[in-house]
C-alpha cells in the first residue's frame, strides 16, 4: 500500500482511507481490468461456427491476460472472466436448435473443453528442467504396448491450435443437432 501510495503521490493513510484494505484496492483494480477486456464477438454465418470463434477468442484471452486470470483466481473472481463468453455461447446454443437442459450441458462441455486446453497446454509446453515430456516417454516405450504408427505418431509434438479446433469440431459434431 506504501508503494501505491507513493507511485500516486498520496500518503497511505489515504490509499487506507479509500480503499479500506489492501483487497479492496486489488478488487477495484481488477473490476476496471474486466471492464477494460472485450466483448466476446463471433462473426461467422453460422452458430456453430460461432461458438468455435467464441471458444477459441475465450482461450486467446485467458492466454493474453494470464495475470488478469491470476489476480481474479486469488479474489474468488474468476467466474466474472468467461461470464461474457458463456451468455454468448448460450445464445448461440439456443441458436443452434437446444433449449433447456441439453443446452446447458454444450455450454458446459464447450467451457470445460477450453478449461482444460488450457491447463493441459501449459502442462505439455512447460516442463521443470530435466524431466522428460510426454513425447520422450513415447520414445521409451517399448514391447509393441500400442499399435506402432499411433506411437510414432504420440513421438511428435502436438500443434494444439489444430488439436483445439479439432476437438471442437468433434464435441460440436456429437452435441449439436444435424
Amino acid at each position: 500500500m506504501r508503494k501505491v501510495a507513493t507511485m500516486a503521490g498520496v500518503a497511505p493513510t489515504s490509499v487506507y482511507w479509500h480503499f479500506g484494505s489492501r483487497e479492496a484496492l486489488l478488487g477495484e483494480v481488477l473490476t476496471v481490468l474486466i471492464e477494460d477486456l472485450p466483448e466476446p464477438q463471433a462473426r461467422s454465418r453460422t452458430p456453430r461456427k460461432r461458438m468455435v470463434e467464441l471458444a477459441t477468442g475465450l482461450r486467446d484471452q485467458v492466454a493474453a491476460t494470464q495475470p488478469v486470470q491470476e489476480l481474479a483466481l486469488e479474489l474468488g473472481r474468476a467466474a466474472e472472466l468467461s461470464f461474457p463468453t458463456q451468455v454468448a455461447l448460450a445464445r448461440e446454443v439456443a441458436a443452434s436448435g437446444l433449449r433447456g437442459d441439453d443446452a446447458a450441458m454444450v455450454v458446459r462441455a464447450i467451457l470445460f473443453t477450453v478449461g482444460g486446453f488450457i491447463l493441459l497446454t501449459d502442462n505439455f509446453e512447460q516442463r521443470v528442467p530435466g524431466s522428460e515430456t510426454t513425447q520422450e516417454l513415447w520414445h521409451t516405450q517399448g514391447g509393441g504396448a500400442v499399435d506402432a504408427g499411433l506411437q510414432r505418431a504420440m513421438e511428435r509434438g502436438v500443434d494444439t491450435d489444430v488439436l483445439f479446433a479439432f476437438t471442437l469440431d468433434k464435441l460440436l459434431d456429437g452435441l449439436l443437432p444435424a
